[in-house]
């Protein structure tokens, strides 16, 4: 039976000993990676590049765990089966995983999951993120272990000002998409809303892509720009952002949105509700997991069309209130530490 992994109590969050944390050298500036750096501190955890393999030990091995995608390990699918082989050889190795195969990955659907079978053969144990992933990797048989659920974190950030009531000038509205861009975030749907708001491209919201081009995706960004032209909306790509700048880019945010078309763990959508925005967000699955974790924070969208956006974009830069989550206090890096404490600690 799979688990749902909850902050214990206060007096058992020191039980277990946190493993060796796995980081992989080459994506430090990866979500994934990032957020394996602050579990790890928040777990007291002892951090080593995982290609860094230690001495041989007598005895048992040491424990170890890795945040685990297969595009993260490696570009080959086949190397990233035999990176994470020798790890498992050399330590008693948990994994979260990330980017769990989902059938809108399309052709590439059962090449990935046959990579993630293979890559948790020789796993002790695993957690996602998500309900909705544990219930894929379940599906789809990728594992005859139990996995475990521990939420991403909400990881503490100076939020914005407190938004007010007055309308936001016409023209001068920002409307922004956080993360890497590539095709299915949102951006396209962001651009076709803007240009529905305005009768020329001055009296239009500018739309900003707050993150770099993914790799191998210049051409979508090269298409993201010819399109923003031909529809007479502003557009920029602000390339990656250090915390904090992106601190100071999301002030000048107006409307937040998280378009993902497939999407079951969502780092952007937590980065906007610690930055102060209620992002709006594409219903679905995982979209109302978190809605019902953290009440308030997300702004759910049925339908994410040019006008159904527009419509919810307008109603924003009319009334920031609108923009503003509930305070959400529930499931920070601190629980999600306890959680991975708890589940470290179970035979």
């Amino acid at each position: 039976m799979s688990l749902l992994v909850r902050a214990p109590a206060a007096a058992q969050r020191q039980r277990a000993a946190a493993p060796v944390h796995l980081l992989v050298p080459e994506q430090p500036r990866h979500g994934v990676s990032i957020l394996a750096g602050q579990l790890a501190r928040a777990a007291g955890a002892r951090v080593q590049d995982a290609w860094s393999l230690p001495r041989p030990t007598s005895g048992e091995a040491p424990r170890a765990h890795l945040h685990l995608s297969d595009r993260l390990v490696a570009d080959d699918p086949r190397e990233a089966v035999a990176r994470v082989h020798r790890l498992a050889r050399r330590w008693r190795l948990t994994v979260t995983l990330h980017d769990v195969p989902q059938p809108a990955d399309g052709t590439s659907f059962v090449r990935r999951v046959e990579t993630y079978r293979e890559m948790l053969r020789p796993v002790e144990g695993w957690v996602t993120n998500s309900r909705v992933e544990r219930d894929r990797v379940v599906a789809t048989g990728l594992s005859p272990l139990a996995g475990a659920v521990v939420p991403l974190p909400l990881v503490p950030a100076r939020v914005r000002p407190r938004a007010v009531a007055r309308p936001v000038p016409a023209g001068s509205g920002v409307v922004a998409v956080l993360g890497w861009v590539y095709p299915g975030k949102g951006h396209e749907e962001a651009l076709r809303a803007a240009a529905l708001l305005g009768d020329a491209p001055a009296s239009r919201p500018t739309v900003v892509a707050l993150g770099a081009v993914a790799p191998g995706h210049e051409r979508d960004a090269a298409s993201l720009r010819d399109l923003a032209q031909d529809l007479g909306v502003r557009l920029r790509v602000t390339g990656w952002l250090s915390e904090a700048s992106l601190r100071r880019w999301s002030r000048r945010v107006h409307v937040a949105v998280a378009g993902h078309r497939n999407v079951s763990a969502s780092g952007s959508i937590n980065s906007w509700v610690v930055l102060g925005h209620r992002p709006l967000v594409r219903d679905g699955d995982y979209a109302r997991e978190m809605d019902r974790l953290r009440p308030g924070t997300l702004a759910l969208l049925a339908d994410l069309a040019p006008d159904a956006l527009a419509a919810a974009v307008d109603a924003r830069l009319r009334d920031q209130r609108l923009t503003v989550p509930a305070a959400a206090r529930r499931w920070r890096l601190e629980d999600c530490a306890a959680a991975y404490r708890s589940w470290w600690s179970c035979p």
